[in-house]
């Protein structure tokens, strides 16, 4: 049986600590749960959300509808699908990603380690299509299960129906704003190909041997030093998308700000690093109200205080109006706004 909460607190399940209630919560453990609240008709036309480990999310005060908690928890080694190339994975969507990541580690399962310590559930990983230090999770991710909360409708998606992009997947659009994914299977190949050509990671592996684990080892000691503590500074984690621009634009730039840092996107764009340029442009460790961009990461907005919505708004528009004023360069949110 279903238990719902009626007007119920979500400060506490979102990882910016934002105050927060909804309409409606209820808790999901199990895919027979997830059906029996499909079935009810006093829920067909409420408006339905989906919370994981709320660690990409910016929440108003008041979120109208249903808020489902997902708690499905299932960890498979699919030995049919299992081929000379590559392991196969099934992994329930509420488990904990850094978690999982950390038991494919010690069981041998390599490849996912510079994923280690991204916060959040396993369901979320593909809708942003997470990625670090050189790695998306577009490189392991097999399909994709779930079903559409307002027809019941069930359905897979292979990796190249979930359209994945920088920071971006089929589950952001519109189509799947009801789409509560289940199970995410991956595919992680047995040739063991290690990446540590990004940032700190190749200085790092220029003079110590790469395995797996140091790799990992080495991540969560990079994010532990630079980002900031949850439970001292509530945060979403990255709070722009590093912007994407054509080479011919990253080149008149550099021309006018010679130390901007730029990585290569594919074949005619260049990838800049957002938290630079709102380094540059003088926010990092400048408070605004109860909001700051973060003394040691420019690129992580932190709850100073008892902050609301609407100062997290005034911060972020100051920033991309002034990043845009500066460098012509417009940034994107990165978590989702409710």
């Amino acid at each position: 049986m279903l238990e719902t909460k009626n007007n119920f607190p979500l400060t506490l399940l979102n990882t910016f600590k934002l105050t927060s209630r909804c309409d409606l919560f209820i808790q999901i453990s199990t895919l027979a749960e997830l059906k029996e609240f499909i079935s009810l008709p006093e829920h067909k036309t409420a408006r339905k959300r989906i919370l994981g480990g709320g660690s990409n999310l910016i929440l108003s005060e008041h979120i109208q509808g249903i808020v489902l908690k997902n708690n499905l928890k299932k960890i498979e080694i699919d030995k049919a699908k299992e081929t000379a190339d590559a392991y196969f994975l099934n992994i329930g969507s509420g488990e904990n990603w850094h978690q999982f990541v950390s038991w494919c580690l010690e069981n041998k399962f390599y490849g996912m380690e510079n994923l280690s310590l991204i916060p959040g559930t396993v369901g979320a990983a593909p809708i942003q299509n997470i990625g670090a230090y050189g790695l998306e999770v577009k490189n392991f991710i097999f399909a994709v299960k779930g079903l559409h909360l307002n027809s019941g409708i069930e359905k897979t998606l292979t990796n190249s129906q979930c359209q994945f992009e920088y920071r971006n997947s089929i589950f952001k659009t519109a189509a799947y704003a009801d789409f509560f994914i289940t199970e995410v299977s991956f595919q992680i190949p047995k040739k063991n190909s290690l990446e540590y050509s990004y940032g700190e990671l190749k200085e790092y592996f220029s003079t110590v041997t790469p395995t797996p684990e140091l790799i990992a080892q080495k991540v969560i000691e990079i994010r532990t030093r630079k980002l900031p503590d949850l439970e001292k500074y509530p945060n979403v984690g990255s709070f722009f998308k590093n912007p994407i621009i054509s080479k011919t634009q990253c080149d008149e730039l550099k021309a006018k700000f010679p130390t901007l840092v730029s990585y290569p996107y594919g074949l005619e764009q260049t990838k800049l690093s957002a938290g630079q340029l709102i380094e540059l442009c003088h926010f990092k460790g400048a408070p605004m109200g109860t909001f700051s961009m973060y003394e040691k990461q420019a690129l992580v907005m932190v709850n100073l205080g008892n902050g609301d919505f609407s100062q997290v708004k005034n911060l972020a528009d100051k920033i991309i109006q002034t990043v845009k004023n500066q460098f012509g360069v417009t940034l994107e949110i990165e978590p989702l706004t409710w």
